[in-house]
């Protein structure tokens, strides 16, 4: 990595410490700060990122969603699902096809050049949402509990369950475009998909027993333990991938474990932490690297995709969803606008852009890394008016 990009990104990292509380004030998520702080250290600048600095980017942002992943993981739980009214697990469960259903629609009439399965991986590698690019709706206590409670579990948990969905459906493409390959890529979607829980529970839990049992001796939990359960995220991750299973899936199903083992709030306290650091350096990379390398491929076309996701396809089967939960017009609404797509849709376009093995794979990375870049941007801007407008209502949703 070049020395002028180490120093440029430490810069950043400063200059954010210094400025959040006021670009907090302006409406300004670190989402926003990190994107915009990127796209002068690109190809559209100055130009810093070097070969190696390619390969470095997409690994920090697969150990960065292993790291989410898990850390998500650990704070399911039924209650958090079933509260209230059942929302969250309908949002997971129902929601979430819905969405991809509605996504492939969407593809496959604006982008015709994709085939209905690589309509349908495009649609699931945009359909994950990522609670960190609406911050002031999850922070701010004047937006009612329950809609803040709803939009937290469920961009905690749908990434990880996207997972399979987008494996499943890359391997179906991939037997779409050759099908002399069938039988190969059931064995490996079958292997990525059962493989990664394997290695994840038996990671998670043994991990979790391991560094409890340490801290127990210690009679508290120290750093040094909590810096053991972000380790246990890397190390299932990349266990799974040695192995030929779904690293990412790994992590999710080890945070799952870990947390059912204990739900102390300081044994992810580090691995939350990291993890919220390394989503701002995704975001530097999405300016920086990946905006410019869709940029040449990207067409009107996947502008109205891009819109249409954060749009269309998101708020129409939110409310589909969310119907008969004694939930006002207004947290409906709230919930289907504030699907904002960062971590998981990167790393899940960089997976298509490098495995997929079809001609026209570029327009998928494109028309996501879009979808990405418009997300920050409104998701980011809309986030504190949305308080205000939520505020102003000063009812709770009914339970």
């Amino acid at each position: 990595m070049q020395p002028a990009l180490i120093a440029y990104v430490a810069a950043c990292l400063l200059t954010y410490s210094l400025l959040s509380r006021w670009l907090r004030k302006l409406s300004l998520t670190s989402a926003i700060f990190f994107f915009f702080a990127g796209l002068p250290a690109g190809p559209f600048g100055l130009d810093l990122f070097g070969t190696e600095s390619t390969e470095a980017a997409h690994l920090l942002a697969n150990i960065t969603l292993a790291l989410v992943l898990f850390v998500d993981a650990t704070h399911a739980s039924p209650e958090h699902l079933l509260r209230p009214r059942g929302a969250p697990l309908r949002l997971l469960l129902l929601g979430l096809p819905l969405v991809v259903v509605a996504g492939t629609a969407v593809a496959s009439l604006l982008l015709p050049g994709l085939s209905l399965w690589q309509a349908a991986v495009l649609a699931a590698v945009v359909a994950p949402t990522d609670a960190a690019l609406g911050q002031p709706i999850l922070q701010d206590e004047r937006v009612p509990a329950d809609i803040r409670h709803i939009l937290n579990v469920e961009s905690g948990l749908n990434d990880g369950l996207s997972v399979p969905i987008l494996m499943v459906l890359l391997c179906v493409a991939r037997t779409d475009a050759h099908p002399d390959m069938t039988a190969y890529w059931v064995r490996f979607g079958a292997t990525q998909v059962l493989l990664g829980p394997l290695i994840g529970v038996l990671v998670g839990h043994v991990g979790a027993k391991l560094i409890l049992r340490d801290s127990g001796v210690r009679g508290a939990m120290e750093p040094d333990c909590r810096i053991g359960v972000a380790a246990l995220a890397i190390v299932s991750y990349g266990l799974a991938e040695v192995l030929h299973g779904n690293g990412l899936l790994a992590s999710f199903v080890a945070g799952l474990a870990c947390g059912r083992v204990n739900r102390k709030a300081q044994l992810t306290a580090f691995a939350d932490a990291e993890g919220k650091l390394l989503s701002g350096l995704v975001f530097f990379i999405v300016g920086a690297l990946l905006l410019p390398q869709a940029w040449d491929s990207l067409s009107p076309a996947m502008l109205a995709f891009a819109i249409a996701a954060l749009t269309v396809t998101r708020v129409l089967p939110s409310v589909v969803t969310l119907l008969y939960t004694g939930l006002g017009h207004k947290a409906i609404l709230a919930i289907g606008w504030f699907g904002p797509r960062g971590v998981a849709t990167v790393v899940f376009a960089l997976l298509v852009e490098r495995h997929a093995e079809w001609d026209n794979r570029s327009a998928v990375f494109a028309a996501a890394i879009a979808t990405v870049a418009l997300s920050i941007v409104l998701h980011g801007v809309t986030a504190v008016p949305a308080v205000r407008w939520l505020a102003s209502d000063g009812r709770q949703p009914s339970r």
